[in-house]
């Protein structure tokens, strides 16, 4: 006996119009999932007509493997009334007579009737809804561009893995710093072909739950996970590397990319996602300005360092008004005239805490924001001074030279600026040097040799500081118009034990003088590497042997009691 009978004629005929008439799908069955009721709403959804589902069970209307299972879940809620039936609305997916699925929202209730048990489930088609949701999570949590999650999705995804102790994952903060050269090849667009070949090239390298987002223009992270052996940090990294050591296939050409990276381990429940994203940041900062490899792993110790930049960064600003500098000199020596004959001129910077800063420490920190040009400018400025003070006081003149960084050499007006500080001080260009290192002369080769040539045209003196630790060669070196070159004290430090050393350091010195170049060997500190390098035929000396850089009053005392004489063994005495 179904509903309809039970009711009555008049109640039939009222449930008849009421169901008739709702806007939403209400579809009634009995205990065993047939149906009994499925009114014109429910119609138009699922594109059946009541009187081809009357009496058929409701998991028809369901995609597998839902219809499988659903007459279990209905005996089950039957037997025992414990079961998932909601009473509010929830999700569901639902299929359409022509097997298209689609998301539904639906509410059940159950009643029981002349002791029988009858579901009424009220339905409703949400696919806009679900759609419009779904274009707001992509939108939200995916790089338009190229489909890859974003900096949203990687925080949501952090945000589990901290809460989950058994897992040993690492975060990886990945930048792409040629991606420029391939711009101009590929175009704009062709960015986002190199980086899905990157990230299709990784996916095809990683463990299976890796995650990769992208972050910027030429930013990825990567979430590496864990592995059933667990890996060491460094274990970790090196895979990375070999990753981006590969080719990737753009169009019909190979490119490889030149990325570095940063690392720290995932640790959870003792990192925030903040702590955890700044410290992969952290070791990527630091890799971009490391040569020979091209990632760094998160370290407490990084975390210092870092701590010490942002205090060294903010002292420098804070510097910019006073540039409470100073010069100290240390002696350059000519073993041909034993005599004192020039003098480099180093910064000092002690801060108003009485702290000594090192150069090596705060020099380069200068370069990366911008303040390095103001500094080098009070430099020339105060070498010059001092160099025209010898000559007011009639003091004996040396030739005073400064390190000049890349960052400085390629500005466009350096040489004129440099130029108006000479005329401004009155002094002879002939008494500056410029020393250049290696690697400022290479890193923009066509402006060094625009900008050496205009320096030595002045008459300034040119220097190449710390050869033999940087990429060029003597080949590219004699497009400079160079005076010296100054080999670097890594070469003297073991010349007397290291055969390697020894002949390099001949070989500088032989090819040197046949190109017309002076030859000046830094961080001499014996009597016995002195003596060997007169014996090669070296130009000029300094180091700590002679003296430690010192205040310019103290240079000159030091100066006017200098002496170079012979013992009676033929060495060399100071």
């Amino acid at each position: 006996m179904t509903l309809i009978n039970k009711q009555g004629e008049n109640a039939s005929l009222h449930l008849k119009t009421v169901f008739a008439a709702a806007i939403d799908a209400m579809i009634v069955t009995n205990a065993q999932g047939v149906i009994e009721i499925f009114n014109a709403a429910a119609e138009q959804m699922f594109g059946y007509r009541s009187n081809e589902v009357m009496g058929l069970n409701v998991s028809i209307l369901m995609p597998i493997p839902d219809s499988l299972h659903h007459h279990l879940y209905m005996e089950r809620y039957v037997e025992t009334r414990q079961s998932r039936i909601p009473r509010q609305g929830r999700e569901v997916i639902a299929k359409r007579r022509n097997g298209e699925t689609f998301y539904a929202d639906i509410a059940i209730s159950d009643v029981m009737l002349d002791g029988e048990m009858i579901f009424t489930a009220v339905i409703r088609d949400i696919t806009v809804r679900k759609n419009r949701d779904q274009k707001i999570i992509r939108l939200a949590f995916f790089d338009q561009e190229t489909g890859l999650p974003n900096a949203y999705y990687l925080s949501e995804k952090l945000e589990d893995l901290l809460k989950d102790p058994h897992t040993e994952n690492y975060l990886i903060s990945l930048y792409i710093g040629n991606l420029t050269d391939y711009i101009n090849i590929f175009g704009i667009h062709g960015v986002k072909d190199i980086i899905l070949a990157l990230t299709n090239l990784l996916k095809s390298e990683l463990p299976p739950q890796s995650l990769i987002v992208r972050c910027g223009l030429r930013h990825l992270k990567i979430i590496y996970a864990a592995t059933n052996e667990p890996l060491s940090a460094n274990q970790v990294a090196e895979h990375i590397q070999t990753c981006l050591c590969q080719p990737l296939q753009i169009e019909n050409h190979h490119i490889f990319l030149n990325a570095k990276f940063g690392l720290a381990k995932i640790i959870p429940q003792k990192q925030t996602v903040i702590m955890l994203l700044d410290y992969a940041d952290i070791a990527l900062h630091l890799a971009k300005y490391r040569f020979g490899k091209n990632y760094e792993i998160f370290e407490e110790d990084l975390e210092k360092t870092m701590h010490r930049r942002a205090l060294i960064v903010q002292k420098l600003h804070n510097a910019m008004n006073e540039l409470p500098f100073e010069l100290y000199l240390q002696p350059q020596v000519s073993l041909a005239e034993r005599q004192i004959i020039g003098v480099e001129a180093l910064i000092r910077w002690q801060d108003k805490d009485g702290q000594w800063l090192s150069p090596a420490e705060f020099i380069p920190i200068a370069e990366t924001i911008g303040l390095i040009k103001d500094i080098t400018l009070w430099t020339l400025k105060k070498a010059c001074a001092i160099v025209k003070d010898w000559k007011t006081t009639g003091n004996q003149r040396y030739r005073c030279a400064i390190n000049i960084s890349a960052h400085v050499l390629c500005t466009p007006t350096f040489v004129q600026e440099l130029a108006a500080i000479i005329e401004e001080t009155g002094i002879a260009p002939q008494d500056l040097e410029v020393e250049i290192t290696e690697t400022a002369l290479m890193s923009s080769f066509d402006i060094a040799v625009k900008t050496v040539a205009e320096l030595s045209a002045l008459g300034i003196s040119i220097s190449i500081d710390d050869f033999g630790t940087g990429l060029s060669s003597l080949a590219y070196l004699k497009l400079f118009n160079i005076d010296r070159l100054k080999i670097d004290q890594s070469f003297i430090r073991n010349i007397l034990t290291d055969a390697r050393d020894h002949l390099m350091v001949e070989a500088i010195i032989k090819l040197g003088h046949e190109l017309g170049y002076q030859i000046v060997c830094e961080g001499v500190e014996n009597k016995a590497q002195l003596s060997l390098l007169e014996q090669l035929g070296c130009d000029e000396v300094q180091g700590y042997y002679f003296a430690k850089p010192m205040p310019v009053t103290e240079f000159l005392e030091f100066a006017r009691n200098f002496k170079m004489l012979f013992d009676y063994k033929g060495k060399i005495n100071v």
